[in-house]
């Protein structure tokens, strides 16, 4: 038996919406060049998305970020596991 998915956010809106995005960030940086950081894993697909839109220099960094620990509740407290620097141009 095939599970019944809702989808709440169409990708075409996903699109408009990083696109809004790109604008507002080329407007606000005038062409800088900017540096975007992503928290792995879930959030890779939308910043390469974001990426693409931008017509400017951009770098990448990731960091990963943990509050569950061994656990499965949250501890209240965010721990940074990994931070991955681009290499200096």
């Amino acid at each position: 038996m095939k599970e019944r998915v809702e989808v709440m956010i169409s990708s075409e809106e996903i699109s408009k919406r990083l696109e809004e995005i790109a604008k507002q960030v080329q407007e606000d940086f005038h062409g800088e060049q900017i540096e975007l950081v992503c928290v792995l894993k879930g959030g890779v697909v939308t910043m390469v998305e974001l990426a693409k839109k931008l017509r400017m220099p951009v770098t990448m960094n990731f960091m990963d970020v943990s509050s569950y620990g061994d656990g499965t509740e949250s501890s209240g407290h965010i721990k940074i596991c990994l931070l991955y620097t681009s290499p200096s141009p």
